[in-house]
């Protein structure tokens, strides 16, 4: 094709309409003509750059936007673009030099700020970050994205600053149903949202996430596929391998009726194969990896297999797949364990598996599915867990005497609110300690000056270090007293110190995640450690702290606990199977209805 410079331009524009109009290939043929006769086209080195970098060709599209940059260094869309790329490209130290000279050249463009503030986390420089997103939200408080990543990000470093901020315009954005862009999960940590409003931004980030899969007819309709008598449950989840949602199933796995039932495990996470995920492999009767597969193909591997219920392990949580379950794969989609909350939209899930204490008769209303309820707690847990050797508190390095409070939660958990009553607990226990978790450099200084303001020294506070599941198990034994947070309460984390012979105490909310704690107290018989408000969490720490035969009681209880409910893997599955098995029934006579074990 032979091209005049004259025609450059409306041969650009050519390229350009058949870009929007779905076919990136062709238009990028046509640009790299232009190109060929003029190497600076700044239309055609953008918009190639561009297709590039969607395509996966990132070399190409970072050379040609630097040319673009270099030709035209204060264009603020070419340095975006450029930017995103060596974001694709893992770059991100790149990136952020062209993203701080855009804001410096527009600080009134919101997209310069929130994506500037993406490369900052992308590099650990999340207080630099939390700034980026606050300029960003300032220019635009409705952009539930930035919002979004802006709240998950300060609660990864405990910086509380704007929280009260951030739940204003939360509910605000939920009020007026533009919530989309808003992830549930990251919303479950703001103090002052109601199970309501989870439920309607659930909705808004379902119906858009989802929004191709949900507008198709579902794969399976309301009755089994097949005669078989074994009913074939499907297990989907990221976390295959060493990680918490797989210690807690694993007993359950051990202890399904393969008389009854066949198990299928559907593994689209990162595929690590270590001894967990080689026990899974072991424990059921299909493991099959669809991490390459897209959500359609996934749904469709397992409607071939004639799963009559899925059970989604992950919900809004990390590395999710929900769009898998959009597509309606089975008769039954369930939503248990990963996820303490509502996925917000019927087609979803059909059911969702608690408690008497998580998912209560009288908050029906709180969710999209259906209340499937266990006789005891909602969770978990497997007796066969191994405890490493305890070390003495030197080796931890808290001191031999004084008392110690410890919170392994992640901090995302934590609010100023909680931290107060945990800083007047170690005033007014002298020699004591606060034994915490936090990942980084960042969270642990923001909890030093948290701590410093209430009159709390440096000393007084221990970080621990990220050990193995049988180590940390052994070390929580320096422990004294586990203090939950609120209102994400402890999951795992809880019934670890459970299993370590460690009481804890927490406060029970309004919403699923608040209410997790109290559940595993419940089942552990140790509900008088679940307090109905901050004033009685005090109190009750204050007294375990200051009655010892009070603490060496409740200690003996603790240690009952392995013997209880909470411990049984063999029940809990009973019950799961019985609910799988009025979930069928009830799903093919047309009956909705709350279900019991």
């Amino acid at each position: 094709m032979s091209l005049e410079y004259e025609n450059l331009d409306t041969e650009y524009a050519r390229a350009y309409a058949i870009y929007r109009a779905g076919e990136p290939l062709v238009a990028l043929d046509i640009l790299r003509t232009i190109l060929a006769i003029d190497a600076h086209h700044i239309q055609s080195l953008n918009l190639s750059g561009v297709i590039n970098g969607t395509n996966g060709n990132l070399d190409e599209s970072v050379r040609l936007l630097s040319l673009a940059v270099r030709d035209h260094p204060d264009r603020i869309e070419l340095r975006s673009n450029l930017a995103r790329s060596l974001i694709a490209a893992r770059n991100p130290g790149a990136a952020e030099q062209h993203l701080l000279h855009a804001v410096k050249l527009a600080p009134e463009q919101v997209a310069g700020w929130s994506t500037l503030a993406t490369v900052l986390v992308a590099q650990n420089k999340r207080k630099q970050a939390h700034d980026a997103y606050i300029r960003a939200l300032r220019l635009d408080g409705r952009d539930g994205a930035t919002l979004s990543q802006a709240i998950n990000n300060a609660g990864k470093i405990a910086q509380w600053s704007d929280d009260e901020w951030f739940t204003e315009l939360a509910g605000a954005m939920i009020s007026v149903d533009a919530a989309a862009g808003l992830c549930p999960f990251d919303l479950l940590r703001l103090p002052g949202m109601t199970s309501q409003e989870l439920r309607r931004c659930a909705y808004d980030w379902a119906r858009e996430r989802y929004a191709g899969a949900l507008a198709e007819r579902p794969l399976a309709g309301n009755k089994r596929a097949t005669n078989e008598p074994l009913i074939r449950i499907g297990y989907a989840s990221a976390d295959f391998y060493d990680h918490a949602t797989i210690v807690l199933l694993k007993g359950v796995l051990a202890a399904h009726d393969r008389t009854r039932f066949r198990i299928h495990c559907y593994s689209y996470g990162p595929q690590i194969y270590d001894a967990s995920r080689n026990e899974v492999e072991q424990l059921v009767d299909k493991f099959i990896d669809i991490s390459a597969l897209s959500d359609e193909q996934a749904a469709r591997r397992i409607f071939d297999d004639q799963v009559d219920i899925l059970v989604d392990l992950k919900g809004y949580t990390g590395h999710e797949r929900v769009g898998i379950s959009a597509w309606r794969p089975a008769p039954v989609v369930v939503n248990w364990l990963g996820y303490p909350g509502t996925l917000g939209h019927e087609r979803l899930a059909d059911y969702i598996i608690g408690d008497r204490w998580v998912t209560p008769a009288e908050d029906t209303d709180d969710f999209s599915e259906l209340l499937a309820v266990l006789p005891m707690c909602y969770q978990p847990n497997d007796r066969t867990r191994t405890v490493g050797s305890f070390q003495g508190r030197a080796h931890y390095g808290l001191p031999e005497h004084g008392f110690v409070f410890a919170s392994f939660n992640e901090l995302y958990k934590l609010t100023p609110q909680m931290f107060d009553v945990w800083c007047d607990l170690l005033r007014e226990t002298e020699g004591s300690v606060l034994w915490m978790l936090a990942r980084s450099e960042e969270g642990r200084q923001n909890i030093r000056e948290a701590a410093a303001l209430r009159d709390i020294s440096r000393e007084r506070i221990v970080f621990a270090p990220i050990v193995k599941r049988d180590a940390h198990l052994a070390r929580l034994q320096a422990a004294d007293l586990f203090l939950d947070s609120f209102p994400v309460t402890a999951h795992t984390t809880g019934s670890d110190a459970l299993w370590a012979g460690v009481p804890f105490v927490t406060m029970r909310g309004e919403t699923f995640a608040s209410r997790v704690a109290s559940s595993l107290l419940a089942a552990a018989d140790l509900p008088e450690l679940a307090c109905g408000s901050i004033r009685q969490y005090h109190e009750i720490a204050l007294a375990l702290v200051r009655m010892p035969g009070f603490l060496a009681h409740i200690k003996e209880k603790v240690v009952a606990a392995r013997s209880s409910h909470l411990f049984d893997s063999s029940a809990l599955a009973a019950g799961l199977e019985r609910l799988y098995v009025k979930m069928l029934a009830d799903r093919a006579n047309g009956v909705r209805r709350p279900i019991f074990a």
